[in-house]
């Protein structure tokens, strides 16, 4: 057994009403879903995801709520992303390693990551990327 991994387009991440941008057919990513990781793997974010949730609550904490939801969506794209593959209008994007790059993607693609890699599972049919 192995975790399947899919080429998604980033018209798949971005909610649809996000018509101030357009990508071109060659945007995508490669995403290993995290659902395919061990059950301790998903039971670590899972503690992750709630401590930064937490931290969150508290306004006197807002900075530091935000350093760590800005990590935690960069660790997980680290976990999922095998491949990024985006253009913008002065070339290539790279797969964002900081918060300053995190930040720095228009805000529909920066804001869609979270969600995207904390419930995506797949999709069902044929996958290119699999043995054959």
């Amino acid at each position: 057994m192995r975790v399947r991994t899919f080429v998604v387009p980033f018209t798949r991440i971005v909610p649809d009403d996000a018509h101030e941008l357009e990508f071109g057919p060659d945007d995508h990513v490669v995403v290993r879903p995290l659902f395919g990781l061990s059950k301790t793997e998903i039971e670590t974010w899972a503690v992750r995801i709630a401590g930064v949730e937490e931290t969150g609550k508290d306004e006197s904490r807002k900075a530091e709520a935000e350093s760590a939801a800005d990590q935690l969506v960069l660790d997980l794209l680290n976990a999922a992303i095998l491949e990024w593959r985006l253009d913008g209008p002065d070339g290539p994007i790279a797969k964002p390693t900081t918060p300053d790059a995190l930040n720095a993607l228009p805000g529909a693609v920066a804001g869609s990551l979270y969600r995207f890699l904390t419930t995506y599972r797949g999709e069902v049919g044929t996958n290119p990327t699999t043995r054959g």
